[in-house]
């Protein structure tokens, strides 16, 4: 995603418009799993920046469609991705020291803020973490699908046959021919 790196220069004065729009095998690849094989995804990035001394202001909106892979059956299900954002970046030596034994209380704004270093700002990541978070953990394709479809026919008959071979394999079967001929043996006697 070569369209969303940009140098901190660029900003300088008036900011920055980019307009990015990633080819659908590129969504494929990003998506993994969670993609549809074969489904068209179309993804259109618009992102507006602007540098305030060295804090980088970026508002960004994607919006396309992806076709995701239902949870139960696993058919396509088309997904509308509209994202608006807001991102703070900071130098990365405005970065807090940790130590083992700080806890960092997070607020709300710091969900927002992520650091840079160098000259170039890469922004590939947060734009695929707002994309993944438009796609449902779990799509379906309706709330009253089914799941898999599969054909029951010749079940029964195979549950009976490897009921059969466990009676045959069982250690205990050896014994149930000494407990006839004990009970043959028994009824003899009578």
């Amino acid at each position: 995603m070569a369209g969303i790196r940009f140098s901190i220069d660029e900003l300088a004065g008036r900011g920055l418009d980019i307009m990015y729009d990633p080819a659908e095998t590129l969504v494929s690849e990003r998506l993994g799993s969670q993609g549809h094989e074969g489904a068209g995804h179309e993804i259109h990035v618009r992102l507006r920046a602007e540098r305030s001394g060295e804090m980088i202001s970026v508002n960004g909106e994607i919006s396309g469609h992806v076709t995701a892979v239902c949870s139960r059956c696993l058919g396509p299900v088309p997904i509308d991705v509209t994202s608006r954002f807001h991102l703070v970046l900071l130098p990365q030596h405005e970065l807090p020291e940790e130590s083992e034994d700080d806890e960092i209380e997070l607020e709300p704004d710091d969900l927002d803020t992520a650091f840079y270093s160098g000259g170039v700002v890469n922004l590939e990541q947060h734009i695929w973490d707002q994309i993944l978070l438009e796609i449902p953990m779990q799509p379906l394709c309706s709330p009253s699908c089914p799941g898999l479809q599969y054909d029951r026919s010749g079940l029964e008959e195979f549950e009976e046959i490897k009921r059969e071979e466990a009676r045959k394999n069982s250690p205990f079967a050896g014994l149930k021919d000494v407990w006839r001929s004990d009970q043959a043996g028994n009824s003899k006697n009578e």
